[in-house]
């Protein structure tokens, strides 16, 4: 029955969390309608939306780690071949404004991709969120 009240209250966290961010991202919109300002903190709510729906769909992997016994530990190879690739793809257009150094053209046929409809950017960005707070875990002691 415990797991009843974990899941709705999960379930109600996410319903919350949404109508909060979509009230704010569609207060941004209209001020960015009317004024053209507050453009970059739109694009930052409408990138981090999902990334929060992704962190809060692996919450109940990190409470059920703090509550078990033993050294902590990061998945490094889910860090790198999972997190770090969604994390480029569904925060490019962010990344691409940084004065990094890095040069235009080569990020092109990257820029075409994630600029298409067909690319679910909002489903790599909840991979991202997950396979981030998966990521530690408790390893058991010997």
């Amino acid at each position: 029955m415990r797991h009843y009240y974990k899941y709705a209250a999960m379930l109600a966290l996410l319903v919350i969390y949404f109508a909060i961010m979509s009230n704010i991202q569609a207060h941004l919109e209209e001020q960015v309608k009317r004024t053209f300002e507050g453009f970059k903190y739109l694009i930052l709510v409408t990138e981090f939306k999902y990334l929060g729906l992704g962190l809060i769909l692996g919450l109940v992997h990190l409470i059920n780690e703090i509550k078990s016994e033993g050294e902590w530990t990061i998945n490094t190879p889910k860090l790198i071949f999972i997190a770090l690739p969604s994390f480029l793809f569904s925060f490019f257009y962010i990344l691409n404004f940084l004065p990094l150094g890095i040069s235009m053209p080569f990020f092109m046929p990257v820029m075409k991709l994630l600029a298409s409809d067909s690319f679910p950017r909002e489903i790599i960005s909840v991979i991202f969120g997950y396979s981030v707070i998966t990521a530690f875990y408790r390893k058991e002691l010997t």
